[in-house]
């Protein structure tokens, strides 16, 4: 089964204060996901 991407999400982040003082050397965090529809709706007509 071909793996069906439905959304993506990046997010990145740069730390230049950490514990209350400023890092010698900014931080940055990078988080990423993908996501797919893993079960399907089956819609009906009365």
């Amino acid at each position: 089964m071909p793996i069906e991407l439905r959304k993506t999400l990046l997010h990145v982040e740069t730390t230049f204060i950490e514990g209350g003082r400023g890092a010698a050397v900014p931080l940055r965090l990078i988080a990423a996901l993908a996501g797919r529809i893993i079960s399907s709706v089956t819609a009906t007509r009365t």
